[in-house]
């Protein structure tokens, strides 16, 4: 099981800035998903909330009554600032994981030199 830290900010870096500092960017802005941080959660240990592992185990014994024991489960956690969370679980069924593995390599484009590298589709390579 695994923490990730994501963010949802401007494409452009400008707007960043802006936003940063308060100013108005308007209402027509593209978007990036970012993924900040990965953390190992130990097995056997609790989730960070006992709602979050209540609803861990939950989604967990749903799947394995429904033969479904091999696919992972994920707690997907919405926070902002220091407001409540919005937690939910999440099924990822496998044959998203086969899709997945048979992905053909992503195109990655330097922006300071615009050499481009061919990055397989694996945890690593989405991350980087």
């Amino acid at each position: 099981m695994a923490r990730l830290n994501v963010g949802i900010e401007p494409s452009d870096i400008t707007l960043f800035m802006r936003l940063l500092f308060g100013a108005d960017i308007g209402t027509d802005v593209e978007g990036m998903f970012q993924i900040n941080s990965v953390s190992a959660h130990k097995s056997g240990h609790p989730l960070p909330t006992k709602r979050m592992d209540e609803l861990w185990h939950f989604q967990r014994e749903k799947l394995t009554a429904a033969g479904l024991a091999s696919d992972p489960v994920a707690i997907i956690e919405f926070v902002k600032g220091s407001e409540t969370p919005l937690s939910f679980p999440l099924h990822i069924p496998q044959p998203a994981f086969r899709a997945a593995r048979e992905m053909p390599p992503f195109t990655k484009v330097s922006a300071l030199t615009g050499v481009k590298t061919e990055i397989p589709i694996s945890a690593m390579g989405c991350i980087e």
